[in-house]
């Protein structure tokens, strides 16, 4: 469970309220509704985690074949959701050696929808290298918390030279 800047600012809130509290009553009841507003703000949030859960969206990286050096290699995520519209910031762990565009993706998943996140990476050696897993964290329903998990299991891909490119040489020769 991830707090979200709305979660900080209802707490930040309760705060500056009981700081009023204090001005207008006498300071211990200030603190007795600063502990039951943030006694509350705690009990909602909860809920808020439970009832996230529950909706979780599915998450799958499309298989990678081997990757060309010094090429742009597409990586296609897919996200599905059988519950409420669904926010959620993906990042996939790919190895620390390759260059990608973009490293964080945040999509907006429709309720019984599916949307595909892609990305670019481009190694720069030759060898087979370890992926790692896709990290999610998705946005509960009211928004005070996010879901996190990890996905999948880490996948060997391998590097090789510049397969396109000596495929569009081959056709050229022919």
């Amino acid at each position: 469970m991830v707090p979200t800047l709305r979660f900080y600012i209802c707490l930040m809130l309760i705060g500056g309220g009981a700081m009023v509290v204090a001005q207008v009553d006498t300071v211990p009841r200030a603190v007795g509704a600063l502990v039951l507003a943030d006694l509350l703000l705690l009990l909602l949030t909860a809920i808020d985690y439970v009832r996230g859960k529950k909706q979780k969206i599915t998450v799958q990286r499309q298989p990678l074949g081997p990757l060309s050096i010094g090429r742009e290699n597409p990586v296609t995520i897919t996200l599905e959701n059988s519950g409420l519209t669904a926010i959620a910031k993906i990042k996939d762990d790919y190895p620390a050696l390759f260059l990608a565009t973009d490293e964080l993706k945040t999509a907006q998943i429709l309720p019984q929808g599916i949307t595909q996140l892609s990305y670019q990476v481009q190694p720069r050696q030759r060898g087979e290298y370890v992926w790692g897993k896709v990290n999610v964290r998705q946005l509960c329903p009211w928004q005070l918390t996010w879901q996190q998990w990890t996905v999948g299991e880490g996948e060997t891909v391998t590097v090789h030279p510049d397969l396109i490119g000596l495929k569009s040489l081959t056709i050229r020769l022919a």
